[in-house]
């Protein structure tokens, strides 16, 4: 496994899904830190002080906070990683498949199936609508026809979007 694979790995396992799920990683992180002090207290000193509480309370005041920290970053980070992935796979106007998000599914359906339809959409005159009433109407126009499109796509149907400012749609059934 790489490097990178298992950091992204921790990252994810270390993401807050909720207030239970934090509030339980905390109490365990910091269960950690507090039984680590205790036990470099043990080995350095060679015995446990009868100050235990205060060990227990000084990891949980000064390793609270970092632990929390820790926590709301690695959230953030993973929040931000799914978002980049969507926005890699989406066309941004639509919300439909990209050119190469379409490739790849239509790929992968060609080898589970053994046949299908392609079926590529062009508004026509396009160009004309975003001369005309400007590209923020043609931009609604754009949403509307992704709209219908993906609502009457079956779950094994592939759809998607070419280009940018492009009128084209494209699908695999």
């Amino acid at each position: 496994m790489s490097w990178r694979r298992f950091t992204d790995g921790l990252f994810r396992f270390l993401a807050v899904k909720g207030w239970k799920d934090g509030t339980c990683k905390i109490v365990i992180i910091l269960a950690i830190i507090m039984s680590t002090q205790m036990a470099f207290t043990t080995a350095f000193l060679g015995y446990l002080p009868e100050r235990t509480l205060y060990y227990a309370l000084c990891a949980l005041v000064v390793g609270g906070p970092w632990v929390a920290l820790f926590f709301w970053i690695s959230s953030y980070q993973v929040a931000l990683q799914k978002k980049l992935s969507r926005l890699s796979r989406k066309d941004g106007l639509t919300g439909m498949n990209n050119r190469r998000t379409f490739f790849e599914l239509t790929q992968r359906a060609a080898i589970r199936a053994s046949g299908g339809v392609v079926l590529m959409i062009d508004a026509d005159n396009f160009k004309s609508i975003n001369d005309t009433h400007g590209h923020a109407t043609g931009d609604e126009c754009l949403k509307a026809i992704a709209y219908r499109i993906t609502r009457n796509l079956r779950e094994t149907d592939v759809g998607g979007r070419l280009g940018g400012r492009s009128s084209r749609f494209i699908l695999v059934a």
